[in-house]
């Protein structure tokens, strides 16, 4: 969760800009409701998850963002999502989504995309995660 010096039509067009860059496709963009979630991300293309570890279940995530309007600011949420039911699909059931366990390497993905989100919004440098 980050506070962004940008308004949340900003936020949202980074957010989709950002994951584009990373070659990320946008499922969901709701700019009225200020919601926003990725494709199913393979996190064996980031450095930091061990297959030994974690379930092949959660191997494949979702980022889905929130950006709600603070005067004028917006304050931008992250939240790592994953299937526990079944092994990836493209196209998973929204009710069988649930937040990454504790520990995941889902987290520290989401909290790399915020920081450089909110840096597009704010016209900083962006880096990679």
């Amino acid at each position: 969760m980050v506070v962004v010096s940008a308004s949340s039509d900003t936020v949202l067009a980074s957010i989709s800009r950002v994951l584009m860059q990373e070659g990320i496709a946008l499922r969901r963009y709701e700019p009225e409701s200020g919601l926003a979630e990725s494709a199913f991300i393979d996190l064996a293309r980031y450095p930091g998850f061990d297959p030994e570890i974690w379930d092949n279940t959660e191997r494949f995530i979702k980022l889905r963002f929130y950006a709600s309007p603070m005067d004028s600011t917006t304050l931008l949420v992250s939240e790592p999502l994953y299937n526990p039911y079944e092994v990836f699909t493209f196209e998973s059931d929204y009710t069988r989504l649930r937040p990454v366990p504790p520990g995941h390497p889902g987290f520290d993905i989401a909290t790399a995309f915020t920081r450089r989100i909110a840096a597009h919004a704010e016209g900083r440098a962006v880096t990679a995660p």
